[in-house]
């Protein structure tokens, strides 16, 4: 049944017409979104015959297995893989002559990328404008488009997709499992600005996708706040494969390296690991949920497995964030059928460390609102548009909004760079690999592929706070100096070590 649905969602989104400008997918996970929407964008580029395909994701991490799966259905006997698709996994845009040819350009064929991909259509940058170019006569696919930006962006990027659309010939398609209709929403658009935007899939296949969905998995919160400790012991009580996602690094890194010590097998996968060392792990991932389906362990990861990643897990628990995280968690429990249905839990935490994430306050209190109100029966659809308005309506940044759309069309551009920022932590890139970092300290060229794939991007006041210095002056670029675990917490052997050595007081050397 589940692979006559993937068929039929596959033909839908292949026949779809090149001439409508933007198209949104709002298939369940699971269905095969990635390779039946390319198929539009293969059909879409003969047609209109234009110069790129983009592939725009949120998480860096699924970057890489997004571009292997196009990789393998695309690449012609004799051609190079790495240039017909490109993999742009995080920021590398150096404005320093010696470091310029460093910087990644949209110049294959197909680029699959991040969400960065919306920061360059509002920079002023030149570093990142010299990229912009690429764009006009290209198709684009907004994957996992929930999660894309902050709600109060959309307007200005909805905006800028419209007008590369009507006069740069562009297609646009958004797809996700959890797709909220902001275009629908005039709080968000303004009330004489909604549109209606046709799907893909047309009603009475969604409308099936849908309620196989909902018996595929059920939605249950733990209400009670958890410590690591006890945390722990609920996972512990589970069997099977089990994903366990928190929101943030440190948090991720801790309970990891907690249910280790207790002897359970476990696996880590955040962004303190390096692109080249994600993909290990997720190898082995794979490997246990194909090979071993009968061995208990535990993934512990942070939200960059929660989207775009074919995974299968018995159970999952995901520390409570946006209504949107918890779906996309669910794509990765019972994906195939495997059980008669599986299990996936909210919970909150309550621990030193365990790090409270800010920004999802408004998120964490909505999903408590659809438990309560028990509302993870319905549409999955109805549900995320719901969720969508109940959050813009807790923080709604209209004033931004209003700021961003002024400033740009008055030509305040080092302005709109600034408030079109979707990654506004400020993060440096830290590279952890040795020997490339001495080769650059030498003045010798690197490939900016391998620099990418070994590095890691950290905080600002991280970076001073461990006194990592820069590689080169002016640079941006930083080199890791403490220990660095490529099979298990990455950066965060080290950090974790010395957070130990604050508690205790010292260190034994």
């Amino acid at each position: 049944m589940r692979n006559a649905l993937r068929s039929q969602v596959y033909e839908s989104c292949r026949s779809a017409s090149p001439d409508q400008p933007i198209w949104a997918c709002d298939s369940p996970v699971g269905t095969g979104k990635t390779t039946a929407v390319m198929a539009y964008l293969l059909r879409a580029a003969i047609a209109l015959n234009l110069r790129h395909i983009f592939v725009v994701l949120p998480y860096t991490n699924i970057v890489r297995q997004s571009a292997e799966t196009y990789r393998l259905a695309l690449t012609l006997p004799g051609e190079n893989p790495a240039s017909v698709i490109a993999e742009h996994h995080h920021q590398a845009e150096f404005a320093t002559p010696d470091l310029r040819y460093l910087t990644m350009l949209w110049d294959c064929p197909i680029i699959v990328t991040t969400v960065q991909f919306f920061e360059t259509l509002g920079t002023h940058q030149t570093a990142r404008l010299r990229k912009l170019h690429q764009l006009p006569g290209s198709a684009v696919f907004i994957d996992e488009a929930h999660a894309s930006m902050p709600i109060h962006l959309w307007p200005f990027m909805w905006e800028q997709m419209k007008c590369l659309a009507r006069e740069w010939t562009c297609r646009f398609v958004l797809g996700s499992g959890s797709l909220a209709k902001f275009w629908e929403n005039p709080r968000i658009l303004g009330e004489s600005k909604t549109e209606t935007l046709p799907s893909m899939i047309p009603d009475d296949l969604r409308m099936v996708s849908s309620g196989l969905d909902r018996q595929r998995i059920r939605y249950q919160s733990f209400q009670e706040p958890l410590n690591r400790a006890t945390l722990c012991d609920w996972i512990e009580r589970y069997r099977g494969a089990r994903l366990v996602v928190l929101n943030t690094v440190q948090s991720a890194a801790v309970v990891a390296r907690e249910l280790q010590q207790r002897g359970t097998t476990t696996l880590h996968l955040s962004t303190a690991l390096a692109p080249i060392h994600r993909e290990r792990i997720l190898k082995t991932v794979r490997g246990y949920l194909q090979h071993s389906p009968n061995l208990d362990w535990v993934l512990v990861a942070t939200s960059c497995v929660e989207a775009g990643v074919d995974l299968s897990f018995a159970t999952a628990f995901r520390e409570r964030c946006r209504a949107s995280s918890l779906v996309q968690v669910g794509g990765r429990v019972n994906r195939h059928g495997e059980q008669s249905v599986g299990l996936v839990w909210d919970f909150v935490v309550s621990d030193p460390l365990l790090t409270i994430h800010p920004d999802f306050k408004h998120g964490r209190d909505v999903v408590d609102e659809l438990f309560r109100n028990r509302m993870w029966d319905r549409d999955v659809t109805e549900v995320m548009s719901y969720a969508l308005e109940e959050e813009f309506k807790r923080h709604s940044k209209e004033s931004e909004i209003d700021d961003l759309l002024k400033c740009e069309a008055i030509g305040c551009y080092p302005t709109v760079t600034k408030l079109t920022r979707i990654i506004s932590a400020d993060t440096k890139l830290v590279l952890i690999d040795r020997p490339l970092i001495e080769a650059l300290r030498a003045g010798v060229s690197i490939d900016r592929h391998a620099l990418l794939a070994k590095s890691v991007q950290l905080w600002s006041s991280k970076i001073k706070k461990l006194g990592l210095m820069e590689i080169e002056r002016d640079s941006g670029l930083y080199a890791w100096e403490y220990e660095y675990d490529e099979h298990f917490l990455g950066i965060m052997e080290g950090i974790l070590k010395l957070m130990q050595i604050d508690v205790d007081g010292y260190a034994i050397v």
